[in-house]
């Protein structure tokens, strides 16, 4: 069996594409790698700015959203180890299912979600009125001062609601 015969100038040849690869191929695997690692879109992302809007329930059914505004305590609404717990969290979420349940052919296959926003009492009704939030839930009291900004709801046979402030000799004077 014959071996091909190089021709004398086909090692230098070969050897200099060798090094001309060696050459460029780095500076082209550099030049890819920057190119990838530039974002050609802006990274998707979830929104947690909470927008303006107001409306009646049916804009809020077709909406799909509804965002109720409770306070933080330990009865009421408080996170314990990631999952929502208290009296207020429990009756939200029954309220929506019992929405998506009663609604179920109006809304197809698209239920309604109740976003939990936690906020202190004070701020609950003025960022009702802003129109931040669509419900406020937490032992709110009825006062005509409130009315005048936002409406309640109560049962029918619910008994008027009495406060007591009650302090100590060292307490300040109210």
């Amino acid at each position: 069996m014959k071996t091909p015969a190089l021709r004398p100038s086909a090692a230098p040849r070969s050897l200099s594409r060798r090094l001309t690869l060696l050459t460029v191929l780095p500076l082209a695997i550099a030049a890819f790698c920057a190119e990838a690692a530039q974002p050609t879109e802006t990274p998707r992302q979830l929104k947690f700015e909470n927008k303006s809007w107001s409306g009646d329930f049916d804009a809020m059914l077709e909406r799909r959203m509804i965002r109720v505004l409770v306070p933080y305590s330990r009865t009421l609404y408080y996170n314990d180890k990631g999952h929502e717990r208290g009296v207020t969290a429990e009756l939200v979420r029954n309220f929506e299912h019992y929405l998506n349940k009663k609604y179920a052919k109006q809304l197809g296959k698209r239920p309604i979600t109740i976003y939990i926003i936690p906020l202190t009492r004070d701020v609950m009704i003025p960022d009702i009125a802003k129109g931040l939030g669509d419900i406020a839930a937490g032992n709110l009291t009825e006062t005509p001062a409130r009315l005048k900004v936002v409406d309640f709801v109560a049962p029918k046979d619910r008994k008027p609601v009495n406060e007591l402030v009650v302090t100590g000799p060292s307490s300040p004077a109210i």
